[in-house]
């Protein structure tokens, strides 16, 4: 929602009580990524100028798109008028006057064999003899399910009760009257199921964008570090998912250390200690863990496909960047594919910008 004035910015924002609702405004404090803090919300009120300003912007923590939102409201528009910022939105949204992609399609044609053609068109006739020469794709899906019973799942569970219990107090203490003019409802502090894992891992980023707004650090300081170790559990979750035991334990090693070593409070010790008092239990569950379904499936896929055709391209979708590294590390140490060590890459992106992580040693056709 676009408000022209300050005033406005406030009343709107208080009006929504039952949504998760934020304000900004070039007065009002700024806050370290406004962009987080806005995807996270439910509604957010702001001049235009800001928006345009987010629209623009090439820094990481600030940049939006339009396809950010679901539904922009403009209050106030008889003040709208020649540079406006809501006529320069508009213009973006829109009234774009730029080049249409539309005005692209003469460079496709001559980037294709065309013999002159000027038109793209579908194969609508003789659709047989297209199917002697271009393979039809088998679109199959293949269903399976997490283990019934999973020691090191289980611990992993255990872990993060014991963090979400350590922090069950402060949390509880936001939902009161806490001297801060703001209060957290129950909802708000109650978290998702550890396998409901990307519920879990929204509740989180909400929750730390809730606590963000308290500025009485002694009130947040806790819960937002056991935000942080609580991210990389689930991390380490949906890793498991996916591949062996042991390539989660490798992740969750590597980064509940870092996150020890970042912050030296008493209470991240404590939480990484909750980890570290079961390192023995948790990597003999890993090591005698019973191959999982999904991965006995992935691999037999993998396999058929590359027999059939060794120069096949294959892409795995994944839907966080640490599940796409370990995946990459799992498929190449296993050498899955051709039996080779390092055919496997990962791609990831932010904001827009692809970021490549590829094996060492590339071949003239890797896949």
């Amino acid at each position: 929602m676009l408000v022209p004035r300050i005033p406005l910015v406030e009343q709107q924002r208080d009006r929504f009580h039952k949504y998760y609702v934020e304000g900004f405004h070039g007065s009002g404090h700024k806050t370290e990524s406004r962009r987080d803090l806005v995807l996270a919300c439910h509604i957010v009120v702001m001049t235009p100028q800001i928006l345009l300003n987010m629209l623009k912007s090439i820094r990481k923590d600030e940049r939006l798109y339009v396809c950010d939102f679901s539904l922009l409201i403009f209050d106030e528009v008889h003040h709208c008028i020649k540079d406006h910022p809501y006529n320069i939105l508009m213009q973006t949204v829109h009234d774009y006057n730029g080049p249409k992609p539309q005005g692209g399609m003469v460079n496709v044609y001559e980037l294709l064999a065309n013999l002159g053609a000027t038109t793209l068109s579908s194969i609508r006739q003789h659709t047989d003899i297209l199917a002697e020469y271009v393979r039809k794709p088998a679109d199959f899906t293949v269903k399976v399910d997490r283990p019934k019973s999973s020691p090191f799942m289980e611990m992993l569970i255990s872990i993060m009760l014991k963090i979400e219990k350590s922090v069950e107090d402060q949390l509880n203490k936001l939902t009161t009257n806490n001297n801060t003019g703001f209060r957290l409802t129950k909802e708000d502090v109650r978290f998702e199921h550890p396998l409901a894992t990307e519920k879990y891992i929204q509740k989180i980023s909400t929750l730390s964008a809730a606590l963000s707004r308290f500025h009485n650090g002694d009130l947040k300081f806790e819960p937002n570090i056991a935000l942080e170790y609580l991210t990389v559990m689930s991390q380490g979750i949906g890793i498991n998912d996916l591949m062996p035991a042991r390539y989660a334990l490798e992740h969750l090693w590597k980064h509940l250390k870092m996150l020890s070593e970042r912050f030296e409070a008493e209470c991240s010790k404590k939480f990484y200690e909750y980890f570290i008092g079961q390192i023995d239990y948790l990597t003999t569950s890993a090591n005698e863990e019973v191959p999982k379904p999904i991965v006995t499936a992935l691999e037999r896929e993998l396999k058929n496909q590359f027999t059939l055709d060794a120069n096949s391209r294959v892409i795995i979708f994944v839907t966080r960047r640490s599940t796409a590294v370990q995946l990459m590390n799992y498929l190449n140490r296993e050498k899955v594919v051709l039996g080779h060590p390092d055919f496997v890459g990962f791609v990831t992106s932010y904001v827009g910008i692809l970021t490549a992580a590829l094996s060492w040693r590339i071949t003239d056709n890797p896949p």
